[in-house]
C-alpha cells in the first residue's frame, strides 16, 4: 500500500502502533537484519513498512512501531517488549519471568549478546503477555504519530495487528479501509470511522468494524488475493491494491 500510493506521486508512510511477533518466524530476521541496524529491538513488520517508503530511513524504526512484542514459545508468551523509541527519547524494556530466566541460559545467552537484545535491563513484569503488552504506554503510540506527521506527508497507512485494530489516544479518524480475510481483500473508500482505546488502554480488535464490514449498502470493492511464489508476491499484492484504489 505504501509504494502503491508513493508511486501515484502521492508522499506515504507507514506506521503500525502495536506490532508482535514470535522467535520462532523473527530469528532468521534477527540475524540478517539487526547487526547494521540503529535499533536494539524491531520487527520485520517495522522493517518492512519503513523500507517501503523513500521518507522514512532507517532511524525511523521504532517510531514505525512503537510497541514492539517478542513472543516465544506461544503467542500467548511474551519475553520482550519495547515501548517508545531513541529519537523520542523515551525507550523502555519490558520482559517476563521467563524472559528474564531464559538469559541465564547458555544458548539463549549466545544468541543474546550476538544480537544485543537488550534483555538483561529489562524491567521485569509479572503476568506480562501480548494482550498486557499491547496496553502499555498507548502515550508513546501518541507521541511517535506525531513525530511521523512531521515528515510532512499526504498519507499515513495504519497497519493492524492480528485481531487489534491500530489505534493510539487521539488517532485521527480512518479515511479508508482495507481488510484482509477468506482469501479476499476488501477495500471501503470514504469511511470517516472514529477507532478508539478501551478504556483499559488495550485497542480494540477488529469486532469494532464489524458494523462496516457487514454493511451491504456501504461502498467496497473486492479482489481475490492472489497466490503466487515468494518473490514474486508483493509485486501481485501491490498490482491488487492499486486496481482497487483505482476502481473507487
Amino acid at each position: 500500500m505504501v509504494q502503491v500510493l508513493n508511486a501515484k506521486g502521492e508522499r506515504s508512510i507507514g506506521f503500525k502502533p502495536l506490532a508482535v511477533a514470535n522467535l520462532y518466524e523473527l530469528i532468521d530476521f534477527m540475524f540478517e537484519r539487526y547487526r547494521d541496524a540503529p535499533a536494539d529491538f524491531f520487527g520485520s513488520d517495522s522493517w518492512n513498512l519503513t523500507t517501503a517508503s523513500p521518507w522514512t530511513g532507517l532511524d525511523c524504526l521504532e517510531l514505525v512501531a512503537p510497541i514492539q512484542v517478542l513472543c516465544y514459545p506461544t503467542w500467548e508468551s511474551a519475553i520482550l517488549v519495547r515501548t517508545g523509541s531513541k529519537r523520542s527519547n523515551n525507550v523502555e524494556y519490558f520482559t517476563s519471568p521467563l524472559g528474564a530466566a531464559l538469559k541465564d541460559r547458555a544458548d539463549f545467552r549466545r544468541f543474546i549478546e550476538e544480537l544485543g537484545l537488550p534483555l538483561g535491563t529489562a524491567r521485569v513484569l509479572k503476568g506480562l503477555n501480548r494482550d498486557v503488552a499491547s496496553a502499555l504506554s498507548p502515550e508513546k503510540k501518541q507521541q511517535a504519530f506525531e513525530q511521523l506527521l512531521e515528515i510532512g506527508v499526504d498519507n499515513v497507512v495504519c497497519e493492524g495487528a492480528s485481531r487489534w485494530l491500530p489505534a493510539w489516544p487521539n488517532n485521527p479518524v480512518v479515511d479508508h479501509l482495507f481488510f484482509i480475510a477468506n482469501g479476499k481483500i476488501s477495500y471501503f473508500p470514504n469511511l470517516d470511522l472514529r477507532v478508539r482505546l478501551s478504556r483499559n488502554g488495550k485497542p480494540p480488535t477488529v469486532h469494532a468494524v464489524s458494523k462496516v464490514l457487514n454493511d451491504s449498502k456501504r461502498p467496497r470493492f473486492t479482489a481475490p488475493l492472489l497466490l503466487a511464489e515468494k518473490s514474486r508476491r508483493e509485486e501481485a499484492n501491490q498490482k491488487t491494491v492499486a486496481e482497487l484504489l483505482a476502481r473507487s
